[in-house]
């Protein structure tokens, strides 16, 4: 899915204030249909350890269309990220406190200022950065080389 930054605000302002779903139809979209306990997002590595402790701690799941932190010291949580060629983007919300970041970037490095602006601006330090692998550490061993000019 494509959007403007404006268009994702209101949509989660609107989600917030239940103003677009249903009680029932919320209460579903963030109940854990799932835990997740690997390492990482997309596991398979042979050196990949079997769980993630980041993200048993802080109650790692999904739930209908988003991921879920269900138990973090903010309380509940949900995110979305997505990447394409050109593009990286993350947001988190804040359930209890209605808190929210979103960060919509037109690079393929934008998962770099993920975690040093999330950290910085709201304080976010429940995020499984070494799930996502958000880790700065994480994503420069894992990019593909720059081609020679």
């Amino acid at each position: 899915m494509a959007t403007t930054i404006v268009d994702m605000v209101h949509f989660t302002e609107a989600l917030l204030s239940h103003k677009i779903l249903r009680p029932a139809t919320r209460r579903q979209m963030f109940t854990p249909q799932f835990a997740i306990d690997t390492a990482h997002q997309f596991p398979g590595l042979p050196t990949d350890p079997s769980t993630s402790a980041e993200g048993l701690a802080a109650g790692l799941c999904y739930g209908t269309g988003w991921g879920l932190l269900a138990r973090t010291k903010y309380g509940p949580a949900f995110f979305k990220e997505g990447h394409c060629n050109g593009s990286e983007n993350y947001m988190i919300c804040f359930l209890k406190s209605g808190t929210c970041m979103i960060i919509l970037t037109n690079s393929d490095n934008g998962k770099l200022a993920f975690r040093p602006l999330m950290e910085k601006l709201i304080g976010d330090t429940v995020t499984p950065w070494a799930w996502e692998l958000y880790r700065r550490e994480d994503i420069l061993q894992n990019q593909e080389p720059t081609p020679p000019r």
